[in-house]
């Protein structure tokens, strides 16, 4: 009833379709895909480079980066007796930002990342893949739009000649479709 849940390695259990029926069920957590392979977890990652630190947007709208580095050309041009000095004395108000733009930075502009939702297993390489939560089946963005060659807003996919043969995908039967079954829209011809 459930083909998604039927793996490679399935057929090679005692009783496959029992094994199947228990996947199938409500609430049955998937073995993570990680627990049948010969290396450790996260060890595939060695050879990635990871990229630099990049500071999230609403706080390097606050002018901290420019600062930091002033700062720091500051320190370098500082002869060793100047930093010897320094380093006894206590640095208090070193960089100075004005305390409503942090609080805004922090309490108004913040966004929080993405995080895993409930349930959802990381694996190696999650973070690489594209997001599609975006996209909608049926709705063509404006570039693939172009891509297509639909230069006119109200031209058909090309695909439409097959749906009015064949009918809808299985995945979308009953998904209004500009041209099945719903009349082609205004100008457009097949």
């Amino acid at each position: 009833a459930r083909p998604d849940v039927v793996e490679v390695w399935d057929v090679t259990a005692p009783d496959p379709q029992t094994l199947v029926t228990l996947k199938a069920l409500r609430n049955t957590v998937s073995v993570p895909r990680h627990w049948s392979q010969k290396r450790k977890y996260l060890q595939g990652k060695r050879g990635i480079e990871k990229p630099a630190f990049k500071l999230p947007d609403f706080i390097e709208a606050t002018g901290i980066t420019e600062m930091r580095n002033a700062y720091q050309e500051k320190e370098e041009s500082k002869k060793l007796k100047q930093k010897q000095r320094d380093k006894m004395s206590a640095k208090t108000g070193m960089m100075d930002i004005a305390y409503e733009v942090l609080y805004d930075a922090f309490f108004k502009h913040q966004r929080k990342p993405r995080m895993t939702a409930l349930g959802e297993l990381y694996y190696e390489g999650k973070e690489y893949e594209a997001r599609l939560e975006h996209l909608r089946p049926g709705v063509l963005s404006a570039e693939l739009r172009e891509a297509l060659g639909m230069a006119e807003p109200a031209s058909p996919p090309p695909w439409l000649v097959n749906m009015q043969r064949y009918g809808p995908p299985p995945s979308y039967p009953h998904r209004q479709i500009p041209g099945r079954p719903a009349p082609l829209p205004p100008g457009a011809a097949v």
